[in-house]
């Protein structure tokens, strides 16, 4: 296929794609057409397919080991429960472009440091994950600094140089934590 019919395709399953942002998609669509598309889009665009979370519907997965490792560790089980799902959105597999491995997205270095052999064993991840967060909590005296910590590392707060993406991720996280209060989860 030239250049340019990969262009025109392109451009044509962009075009339906904002046609169906600007008007509703009936309801008697085939779902699969537009998977289809998205998937031809993705081709034609060298873009590798992407994971959507969705939301949880019978509550936080992992909620037992969450609230054994908090309270094992002296943190909120809520605030665990809201890292890990900043950190892995509930992956127990995920693994970062900068190497962090399981839920809590610990760095290898840091989870050998915990004791953590598996760093994809949700009950191993967790605990250490509860740690280091309670290491941070204590050593910072403050939320904010604690996760910013967690996030890019403990040498960096202390140094002043927190990237305004650690900041923004401090309050997600302090945000997910509050709503999974409101809710009394996990």
């Amino acid at each position: 296929m030239t250049a340019l019919k990969k262009l025109y395709s392109a451009v044509a399953v962009i075009a339906l794609i904002f046609a169906a942002a600007i008007q509703p998609i009936p309801a008697n669509a085939q779902s699969s057409n537009i998977e289809v598309s998205m998937a031809r889009l993705r081709r034609l665009l060298h873009i590798p397919p992407v994971s959507v979370a969705r939301p949880h519907r019978r509550g936080i997965p992992f909620a037992s080991i969450i609230r054994q490792a908090a309270h094992a560790n002296g943190i909120e089980p809520a605030l665990l429960a809201a890292l890990v799902r900043v950190e892995s959105n509930f992956n127990p597999r995920a693994v970062s472009h900068a190497g962090a491995q399981g839920l809590g997205q610990l760095m290898p270095a840091t989870g050998r440091e915990l004791g953590v052999l598996d760093p994809f064993d949700p009950h191993q991840n967790l605990h250490a994950s509860a740690r280091y967060l309670a290491e941070q909590i204590q050593a910072f005296g403050s939320m904010p600094l604690a996760l910013a910590a967690y996030n890019a590392g403990p040498a960096r707060v202390e140094r002043g140089t927190v990237p305004t993406s650690t900041k923004r991720y401090a309050m997600r996280i302090e945000r997910i934590a509050d709503d999974y209060r409101e809710r009394r989860m996990p």
